[in-house]
């Protein structure tokens, strides 16, 4: 936001300004001061009623309303006063060039982001001798970030890069610095320069090394670019260096893998963060822990992981028994299934696990209890296809018997 700053700039320029009469100056003096007793609008109404006869006169008057108005949050004619003020030719070098930064800004405040390009391009082009590095850096970066907002990702690199190169790694030039790294990492992210993004995130951890993002982000671009061992190592060093701080952050780094596609080093690594106790070992942990080794294809330890899940929550018994049946583990599948027709908060799925232990019993060759399994499934709502078990059933036991 545009502060009032402008005026205290154009105030200590009007000695220089002779095209300016004493009666417009002291009108401003004026201005001012009724600014200083938070009369704003006053000092508004003031300075409106005046019609100066010199351009310069004219572009001063108009740059001190651009203050006010921007004060009084009156944007639209703020920026209407700067444009007129610098389109006057009234206004020395130096204060022509502080108002159209000022507009930038005012513009890129406003999400009038092609308007802010066109001041911020402009300063660029007529940029003299006179101009410190970081100033010009300045309206690079500005220019960056509306062509951020406008999604302009290459115009973004090159925008970020002018200012990186015009900034160097000063220790004064840590904030902007940072942001134009971080505008760089945005447009590299989104037009997938993956090798150019780990080397601008190398840089960003040695400016913020206990930021997490910057870490994370590492990771993922080392596995964008299938760099795993690299992603693993990265993982590592953001545990050593004490980054990870909560539940949460080591959650965060698991899902990160998993996102990915990488379901066995999600669930590798949240089993050892389960088995150091950074993870709480919550039956919402043990079942995503038993997701990702499903997903991984990795049986076992998934089975192992969904009877851990469901001693805490005794409705994950039903999924613990669909994987023992696709692993052909019938006998167990059953003990299992035996315990959750007891679930209360399985009732409404009783029909299905009757229908289970039909199957479970069936390829043990226990037709009988099969049999009894799906009367069981036709009275818990699974008409359909108990019917249909019982039907063949009864043919498979009266073969049998013949």
């Amino acid at each position: 936001m545009l502060r009032l700053c402008l005026v205290l700039i154009c105030l200590s320029s009007l000695p220089l300004q002779a095209a300016i009469s004493p009666f417009v100056a002291a009108k401003l003096q004026k201005a001012y001061e009724l600014y200083e007793q938070e009369q704003p609008d006053q000092a508004i109404e003031l300075l409106e009623s005046l019609s100066p006869s010199s351009k310069d006169a004219s572009a001063y008057v108009g740059r001190m309303l651009a203050g006010l108005y921007s004060v009084a949050e009156r944007y639209p004619e703020a920026i209407e006063q700067m444009q007129q003020a610098l389109d006057s030719g009234g206004l020395d070098p130096v204060s022509e060039r502080q108002t159209q930064h000022e507009l930038a800004q005012l513009l890129l405040s406003q999400e009038r982001f092609d308007d802010a390009i066109v001041q911020y391009q402009a300063l660029i082009a007529s940029r003299s001798d006179t101009d410190k590095y970081d100033r010009v850096a300045q309206w690079h970066i500005g220019a960056a970030r509306c062509q951020a907002r406008l999604r302009q990702w290459q115009q973004v690199q090159a925008e970020s890069e002018q200012a990186l190169t015009l900034l160097g790694e000063s220790e004064a030039s840590y904030n902007p610095v940072l942001v134009a790294r971080q505008l760089s990492l945005t447009a590299q992210w989104n037009l997938k320069r993956w090798a150019a993004a780990e080397q601008t995130l190398v840089a960003l951890l040695r400016l913020q090394p206990k930021r997490l993002a910057w870490w994370r982000q590492s990771i993922s671009v080392q596995l964008q670019q299938n760099k795993v061992e690299a992603a693993l190592v990265t993982s590592a060093l953001a545990e050593r260096s004490g980054v990870l701080e909560s539940e949460t952050d080591y959650l965060t780094l698991v899902q990160l893998f998993a996102s990915q596609g990488l379901p066995e080093l999600a669930a590798r690594h949240l089993q050892q963060y389960l088995d150091r106790g950074q993870v709480s070992p919550a039956a919402e942990h043990q079942q995503q822990l038993a997701r990702y080794w499903q997903a991984a294809r990795e049986w076992q330890q998934a089975i192992e992981a969904w009877e851990v899940a469901a001693r805490r929550r005794p409705e994950l018994l039903w999924p613990q028994a669909r994987l023992l049946l696709q692993q052909r583990q019938h006998r167990r599948a059953l003990t299992v299934l035996a315990q959750a027709v007891l679930v209360e908060s399985l009732e409404d799925r009783r029909g299905e696990l009757y229908l289970a232990q039909v199957n479970a019993h069936y390829q043990l060759k226990e037709y009988h209890l099969a049999r009894q399994a799906a009367v069981k499934a036709v009275e818990h709502g699974q008409s359909q296809r108990g019917r249909f078990w019982l039907t063949f059933l009864n043919d498979t036991l009266g073969e049998a018997s013949g």
